[in-house]
């Protein structure tokens, strides 16, 4: 017999089954007759595969749909996260400032003349000149050779000035002076810039090595009619005692980080009196006093002040 006749007589058998099947279904009774016995196991196992593929099926699809639904979930809240996070630093950033304005705000009502606030809105590339641009000119009152400050000292004096805009010398510049007091013995001299965050204190005599304590404070003397007296400048970071010479060798620390100010005061007028901080920081660093002897240096022990 042929593939085809087969298949034909296959079909015909099946059909013939089935046709029983409805026969015998028509009749209520109780017993399983052999034509439904036998449809059952051939119908049976094709349809417990059938629906094995159907729910199979339908729980991948259900399955991929939760993952688009959650992985869509997940972007929305990471964005709303990358929301929230720059939300979140744009507030803090706006406390600090806030914070920073009311503590300069405080320094003005210390401060024996009439001051003006500015903000810091560039930085000098000059190699000839330190200097900071603020957001203050003329039309403010402002003027070259007017003193700026800073919450924790002397930051320079007003360079030019335009309409709306000035550029400040940074007090470390190495054109900038400043008659200076040490806080401590009361050793007069000149803070002169060195470049970067050093000065030097110029004029204080070698037999005044041991009055000169590191980490003593130099504030301004006010006689140069520059800055009030007693704004901070800077403190000793280190002594040496030449060989030669009248005077001391005396590297001093700025009190202001000139590279992170970002608000300060312009003294517009004169005032009379002796400027008030409430708080003078530390700065960065250990200072240390160095003499040069025949010998060779040797370490002195001074006293470090302490300041909160």
């Amino acid at each position: 017999m042929s593939n085809a006749g087969l298949r034909a007589a296959c079909i015909l058998v099946v059909l013939g089954l089935m046709g029983w099947h409805v026969h015998a279904r028509s009749k209520v009774t109780d017993e399983t007759s052999v034509a439904d016995r036998a449809l059952l196991a051939i119908t049976g196992p094709v349809q417990a595969a059938l629906s094995g593929v159907a729910d199979g099926a339908v729980g991948i699809f259900d399955k991929y749909f939760r993952i688009v639904s959650v992985n869509e979930e997940n972007k929305r809240l990471l964005s709303s996260l990358e929301v929230a996070d720059s939300r979140r630093g744009e507030l803090l950033e706006l406390r600090l400032e806030n914070e920073r304005l009311r503590q300069l705000h405080g320094l003005r009502t210390r401060v024996p003349a009439r001051s003006v606030a500015a903000s810091v809105i560039g930085r000098g590339v000059s190699t000839r000149f330190h200097t900071l641009r603020i957001d203050r000119g003329a039309n403010a009152g402002l003027r070259a050779g007017q003193p700026v400050l800073a919450l924790r000292g002397a930051v320079g004096q007003v360079l030019r000035v335009s309409s709306d805009y000035a550029d400040v010398l940074l007090l470390t510049d190495g054109l900038s002076t400043v008659g200076a007091v040490l806080q401590g013995s009361r050793l007069r001299g000149v803070a002169a810039g060195q470049g970067g965050d050093f000065l030097e204190l110029d004029f204080v005599r070698r037999r005044e090595q041991h009055a000169v304590l590191a980490g003593e404070w130099v504030v301004s003397s006010g006689e140069d009619g520059l800055f009030p007296e007693g704004v901070p400048l800077a403190r000793v970071s280190n002594v040496e005692v030449p060989q030669t010479g009248l005077f001391l060798d005396i590297t001093l620390q700025s009190a202001v980080d000139l590279d992170r100010v970002e608000e300060v005061l312009v003294l517009v007028e004169d005032g009379v009196g002796v400027f008030q901080f409430p708080e003078v920081p530390g700065l960065r660093g250990e200072p240390h006093f160095e003499e040069h002897q025949d010998d060779g240096p040797t370490q002195l022990e001074p006293e470090l002040e302490r300041w909160p």
